[in-house]
């Protein structure tokens, strides 16, 4: 397949991708209009819908909003006393003449981690309905990306076909070497 030949079935592709593209601006201008007809036709009922819709999709994605565990008085205390101590042995450490990452690390050797639990801290799981709603959108967006990637896939294969039915496959056909 020789440059010209190249050129002009690049734009025929272009031609043809024009037309959907066309195609499609047309079908967008035709559902705005459709949209903006209902809007002044019956504007509670959009008015209505849309407040419903927000509630749906807030009522999803922002739920309930999570209150951060206070700690507790007597757990505070607690962690206080155990940061003072391993300050406490670290600055002893230091003042004899350790360096600082030893006297710290001489500090927390030989002591027991400290692991607050609290009841509330336990995360409430998400209702049925949400996590049936999730799957369903998960799954959705997945098929939603497969698809595209084997239309993309096969419209790359149908090209690379053509290319290599005409030969011209491994040519370089670009204006620089084809002038030379």
């Amino acid at each position: 397949m020789e440059k010209s030949e190249l050129e002009s079935e690049l734009k025929e592709k272009a031609a043809e991708l024009e037309a959907q593209i066309n195609a499609l601006n047309d079908e967008l201008s035709e559902a705005k209009r459709k949209v903006v007809e209902l809007v002044k036709s019956k504007p509670w009922l959009v008015l209505g819908g849309t407040l419903v819709a927000g509630l749906f999709v807030g009522l999803l994605f922002g739920g309930r909003r999570r209150v951060i565990p206070r700690m507790e008085d007597g757990h505070r205390a607690f962690i206080d006393a155990y940061i003072d101590a391993v300050v406490s042995d670290a600055r002893h450490a230091i003042v004899s003449g350790e360096e600082t990452g030893e006297a710290i690390r001489m500090a927390l050797q030989d002591r027991v981690p400290v692991i607050v639990y609290s009841q509330e801290s336990k995360a409430k799981a998400p209702g049925l309905f949400r996590q049936l709603l999730e799957l369903s959108i998960t799954t959705g967006v997945g098929f939603g990306v497969r698809s595209a990637l084997e239309r993309l896939t096969s419209t790359l294969n149908s090209v690379q076909a053509d290319l290599a039915a005409d030969g011209t496959i491994g040519q370089d056909v670009s204006p620089d070497v084809a002038g030379s």
